[in-house]
């Protein structure tokens, strides 16, 4: 009989290894050959090893450290590899490579069967290394020396480790470096989540009239002008806006904490020096230098009533109301006081 798999185990692992010795066979419907008899204590031993290793194409070594410490399992998966079989480490106990086995194979991918995932890569990879095309599962009939059905139920599949322990198993066993740049990876993708959360839009409205422009507002608490298309004029930037476009002038403020005017297309056309702006009304904006006092500027930003007023209000019908020392009174666009009030 033709024996595709060799499984190279320690007797001490056999209540761990048979159960997926079974799964396999069952899940390929090939050969596996497996030692549950003692050989070993023949002197034909060597010669019955070399053959079924000879007749085999995939070599699995189960292990763990009792194989690590078996001088037979060694013997065999050295003559393996000197006979160019493909030997597979199959993982049933500890959590990666080691021993004398990473020392001779340090740079094959090894399978954890623990994990459901990495058993159903296992016997993907089996079919594929034994061209098997069209398997019919046929229970128990292809593993010679297998146990009878009596076996352990405690050994069957429902019995592996829960998935959040093979999880936890699987990072222990990546190096420094990788778990260092999968940390840096995560936080990257939850700095970048938080980023792309608090910058999309929360707020967005007309600026006024007939302009064809809308002033949004981010989750940073930033506003900035957009296209109802959403072409971006000037991206969310400013602390603070009018809340609406005045004379074709909204008025803004900067991370600075000042205040000027930028028009439909967010050009700015009044710089921002201002400690505090109105918006525009008959052609003029009432504002407060750094020093506190109250005047009026133009659409050019040139100052037209100085900055002597200690409160300053929006024209209406050419007359603003300003307070000076005396109390409030009345001014005309000229900043002649017209009468107290």
């Amino acid at each position: 009989m033709t024996r595709d798999i060799f499984i190279s185990y320690s007797r001490n692992d056999q209540a761990i290894v048979l159960p997926y010795v079974q799964q396999i066979s069952k899940a390929i419907g090939r050969n596996c050959w497996i030692d549950l008899k003692g050989i070993e204590s023949g002197v034909e031993f060597e010669e019955v090893i070399i053959n079924a290793i000879d007749d085999c194409k995939v070599v699995l070594f189960m292990l763990s450290d009792s194989s690590l410490h078996s001088k037979w399992t060694k013997r065999e998966v050295i003559y393996a590899e000197g006979e160019g079989k493909r030997i597979v480490p199959v993982l049933v106990d500890g959590e990666q490579l080691r021993g004398w086995f990473k020392f001779h194979f340090g740079n094959v991918d090894y399978i954890d069967i623990r994990s459901e995932e990495q058993k159903t890569k296992l016997v993907e990879n089996l079919k594929t290394w034994l061209e098997i095309e069209d398997v019919k599962l046929e229970a128990e009939r292809n593993v010679e020396h297998i146990v009878p059905k009596n076996t352990d139920s405690s050994l069957s599949v429902k019995n592996l480790q829960p998935k959040w322990k093979r999880i936890r198993n699987r990072w222990k066993s990546l190096s420094p470096f990788v778990k260092w740049m999968a940390s840096i990876l995560f936080l990257a993708i939850i700095v970048l989540s938080i980023w792309a959360f608090q910058s999309r839009i929360t707020e967005d409205r007309w600026g006024g009239g007939d302009l064809d422009v809308k002033i949004v507002k981010n989750g940073w608490g930033k506003y900035g002008l957009r296209k109802p298309s959403g072409k971006v004029l000037v991206a969310c930037k400013w602390e603070a806006t009018g809340a609406l476009f005045y004379e074709g002038l909204l008025r803004v403020k900067d991370n600075n904490g000042k205040w000027g005017f930028v028009d439909e297309t967010g050009k700015l056309i009044i710089s921002s020096e201002w400690k505090y702006a109105a918006d525009f009304s008959e052609g003029l904006a009432a504002v407060e230098d750094n020093n506190g006092g109250c005047g009026y500027i133009d659409k050019t930003g040139k100052i037209v009533i100085p900055c002597k007023w200690q409160s300053a209000f929006s024209f209406a019908n050419g007359l603003a109301s300003v307070k000076d020392e005396n109390g409030m009174c009345v001014i005309d666009k000229t900043g002649h006081i017209v009468k107290r009030e």
